[in-house]
């Protein structure tokens, strides 16, 4: 069933055409080379959908991102603040593994993984929004543990789930 959500969201969030990235071939372009400088950044062409670990952007049971990590936003800004993307709207969507929070200090902020992949995904948002990203082009999500990329049978596939992506939006 999640799935299936997943598939319809992906499907209408890429203009109603399946696999048609709204990126024009320039901006794909920009964002094939910051997936070869960034390893931690995917980038798929096909549908223009981003993923960041989380592991790349925040500390563990953290929603706030790691100075070291703001490199790659602002280049991500960079690119949908061009010409050919300035129309695009921008949905960041945070992700969580299947562990609970635990941590003292983090169970005070982020009562739950739903709580914690929403303040990930809020704090992305924030920091395109420092980058030049209008406000008004971007919306967040969180879905916590429920739409793992990988069932989470070891830290490895944990580590994937552990995630933000980022839709890019044709304006209609």
């Amino acid at each position: 069933s999640n799935g299936q959500l997943e598939d319809r969201m992906k499907h209408l969030l890429t203009s109603g055409r399946p696999g048609t990235n709204p990126l024009s071939e320039d901006s794909t372009l920009r964002m094939k080379r910051l997936k070869e400088k960034y390893p931690e950044f995917e980038f798929d062409p096909q549908t223009g959908v981003s993923k960041f670990s989380t592991d790349l952007l925040f500390a563990t049971g953290s929603d706030e991102i790691r100075p070291e990590a703001m490199k790659v936003l602002q280049e991500f800004a960079s690119i949908m603040n061009q010409t050919d993307s300035r129309h695009l709207n921008v949905l960041v969507s945070g992700h969580t593994d299947d562990r609970p929070v635990s941590k003292p200090s983090t169970k005070e902020k982020h009562v739950d993984n739903m709580g914690l992949s929403a303040h990930r995904g809020l704090s992305v948002l924030r920091a395109l929004r420092k980058s030049g990203i209008d406000e008004k082009r971007m919306g967040v999500s969180g879905y916590g543990m429920h739409q793992p990329a990988e069932p989470n049978k070891n830290e490895a596939a944990r580590a994937k789930n552990r995630r933000v992506e980022i839709y890019v939006l044709a304006p209609d």
